[in-house]
């Protein structure tokens, strides 16, 4: 059976290309033989606002939280992730701690203080097609050629604390530190 990476972190390589994905965290949000979803969450835009997206719905939000830079496909839809302490009918569980909603009642919850607890708006996702994020996240792996072969990522169990509670300058060489002591610690094994 295929091992499922559904709420699990990706964490760039140091050695990945220094592009969008360089020093990079993102949660898998889809997750499939076909088609693999996942949002940067350590990569907030410098001048989009929760507030600013809400004002343009409609929305009356006084915020000033960061919109995050979820990727380069489809950066005009918004998805926020979020603590489970918050739901509605069309969130999705991605862990036993954090969901996704991708409609805009999370927004006007979050604007009412009756949302999540913890969140993040992210703007546009990364897209893997046909296995190759498996590809890259195997280490023994030959991946074909061009600029997608050259990513690979570790993989880290989503929490609380580190999604929602790491700066996202901070993010990266904490996810990497864990993911090296988890793979000493399973080797040791």
């Amino acid at each position: 059976m295929k091992k499922s990476y559904l709420g699990k972190l990706l964490v760039a390589n140091p050695r990945n290309p220094r592009d969008d994905l360089a020093k990079s965290v993102l949660i898998m949000v889809t997750y499939t033989k076909t088609i693999s979803i996942a949002l940067q969450i350590n990569a907030p835009h410098e001048e989009l606002t929760l507030s600013r997206i809400s004002q343009n719905i409609g929305i009356d939000h006084s915020g000033d939280q960061p919109v995050y830079f979820g990727g380069q496909v489809n950066q005009h839809k918004i998805h926020v992730i979020h603590s489970l302490d918050w739901q509605s009918i069309s969130t999705t569980q991605l862990n036993e701690h954090i969901g996704i909603t991708n409609d805009v009642g999370v927004l006007m919850a979050i604007s009412r203080n009756q949302g999540p607890k913890y969140f993040k708006a992210c703007s546009g996702y990364y897209l893997w097609e046909d296995g190759m994020l498996d590809l890259q996240i195997n280490p023994r792996s030959q991946i074909p050629g061009g600029p997608a072969g050259n990513h690979r990522w570790g993989t880290l169990d989503a929490s609380i604390e580190t999604v929602f509670q790491t700066t996202a300058h901070e993010m990266w060489s904490e996810c990497i530190d864990q993911f090296l002591q988890d793979s000493i610690k399973s080797y040791m094994t």
